[in-house]
């Protein structure tokens, strides 16, 4: 799977799905990006709602910046938003289903548990790598697709 691509096509659902707010997007991009293993629409549902909590944390008018590294044999996508950060009290808990702080008309709560459940599925992970008052750092890690099974990753993964 193309990263770039992916985080193209999730930008521009996001903005869909969040229409009113205006965020800057910040993407920096790593040089001569290797596929990673995975299955496209999985990664793409991931990243489109990690950017729209990023949106929902940062305001109508915040900065949401997505930085890609290469550290073999992953790729690391992180969202980091410019929100409040997720207070210490909660940080256990916002991966468990249902679990959500936008209340009943805004979220059931199941994003970052269904988001953390793709990753796994496709050999990567999902963490919260970072918050503070200033923001938090959500990051995908995806390993690098193997030349050699080019073309079997899709029947690898559980649809």
């Amino acid at each position: 799977v193309d990263v770039d691509s992916v985080i193209e096509s999730a930008i521009a659902l996001a903005r869909m799905a969040r229409r009113g707010k205006k965020p800057e997007f910040v993407v920096s991009r790593h040089p001569d990006l290797p596929p990673v293993s995975g299955n496209e629409d999985m990664i793409r549902q991931v990243m489109v709602n990690l950017l729209i909590n990023a949106m929902d944390a940062s305001g109508a008018d915040g900065c949401i910046r997505i930085m890609v590294s290469a550290d073999t044999p992953c790729i690391h996508i992180d969202v980091i938003d410019s929100g409040a950060g997720v207070p210490d009290d909660i940080r256990e808990r916002i991966f468990s289903p249902l679990f959500t702080t936008k209340g009943e008309r805004r979220g059931a709560g199941l994003g970052l548990s269904i988001s953390r459940d793709l990753m796994r599925r496709m050999q990567g992970e999902l963490i919260l790598k970072s918050s503070s008052a200033k923001g938090s750092c959500f990051r995908m890690t995806l390993p690098i697709a193997d030349k050699s099974a080019e073309g079997a990753n899709d029947a690898r993964i559980d649809r």
